[in-house]
């Protein structure tokens, strides 16, 4: 995909933005996350911006409206680039090589490594309130569609929103951990501690026995347990899996 196609387009084949427009949209949104970092979105005007980028005002408004349009489309692009990295469903979740992770995982941690300075702002130092939530919403759904494709093999055991949460918040932990550590070990290594924890659990990866799995039509206990096998809804109530990723608020 082309990142933050907004106001502006070169007008030639397809309308995809040219060189110079990619170069000019990549400056401008570089320069807001240095200055997210420096001193937090509040406090960021548009001089700022250009003249951290070293473009003049007008070259601002031809391709966003505000500070917040400029965030809004940076942050949409980074995650469908991550989201579009998720590996689809294996056919056969028997022949799964934990050795040797799917290379679109690779690449999901490769995209990480290349935004590393996006990432560390918004996950590991919290510079925008909102942004995780935003991101939690867009993986569920991604996944949830993805997850749809295997509706005949699912038998749950534990209800499949709360699946979810599981999946999406290992992700977001990694992704963390892994910001702390100076992004060591590479995407690679990174690719295939995922797949295990998703695939075999915390017990497994730890070396401990496992007792015997539940049946599938087993729900966990409680006046309030939720029906093991769940449809496969969006992680909101009422909304559908292709609802519109929220707006952040300024």
């Amino acid at each position: 995909m082309q990142p933050m196609e907004a106001k502006t387009n070169s007008g030639g084949a397809g309308d995809r933005p040219d060189l110079r427009i990619r170069r000019t949209r990549k400056a401008l949104w570089e320069a807001l996350i240095d200055l997210v970092v420096e001193k937090g979105l509040h406090a960021i005007t548009i001089t700022d911006i250009t003249r951290r980028a070293m473009v003049n005002r007008s070259t601002f408004y031809a391709h966003f409206e505000d500070k917040e349009d400029l965030l809004n489309q940076g942050m949409s692009d980074r995650l469908a680039e991550l989201l579009d990295e998720v590996p689809p469903p294996p056919e056969d979740t028997a022949a799964i090589d934990l050795n040797q992770p799917h290379p679109a995982a690779v690449r999901a941690f490769e995209h990480v490594q290349e935004n590393e300075r996006f990432y560390r702002a918004m996950i590991l130092e919290g510079r925008l309130a909102g942004f995780l939530r935003r991101f939690e919403e867009s993986a569920k759904t991604h996944i949830t569609s993805r997850m749809d494709q295997l509706r005949q093999q699912l038998h749950p055991t534990v209800p499949v929103d709360a699946l979810l949460h599981v999946i999406v918040g290992t992700q977001v932990s990694l992704i963390q951990w892994w910001l702390e550590r100076g992004m060591q070990p590479g995407p690679h290594e990174m690719a295939v501690y995922l797949a295990r924890t998703i695939t075999l659990g915390v017990y497994t990866c730890m070396g401990l026995p496992l007792p015997a799995a539940p049946e599938a039509s087993e729900s966990p206990p409680g006046p309030e347990s939720t029906p093991a096998a769940a449809s496969l809804e969006s992680p909101a109530a009422g909304e559908s899996p292709s609802a519109p990723i929220p707006t952040e608020q300024s």
